[in-house]
């Protein structure tokens, strides 16, 4: 997270606009219109769908968030013992 809101404007329109289209070089070449669109102060029906997304949910404190992930991976590791 940055905390100029403008730039942080522009990390989450772009993060949307990769999400949003086909992946590989079409996926660049759009990000690379919705970034300078904003830049400019352009609008665009890209820039419009990428700003219209909700925010991403915030993720737990970093405690929560590596007791979640270390039992996820000690779960799916028991699991991959068992089938092999």
């Amino acid at each position: 997270m940055t905390r100029d809101p403008a730039l942080q404007r522009f990390v989450d329109a772009a993060l949307a606009a990769a999400l949003a289209r086909v992946p590989g070089r079409e996926a660049a070449a759009s990000l690379d219109r919705v970034a300078a669109d904003l830049a400019t102060g352009r609008g665009s029906d890209d820039l419009t769908r990428c700003m219209g997304q909700p925010r991403p949910k915030r993720l737990p404190s970093r405690p929560f968030a590596w007791l979640g992930a270390t039992a996820v991976i000690r779960w799916q590791e028991m699991r991959a013992g068992r089938e092999g």
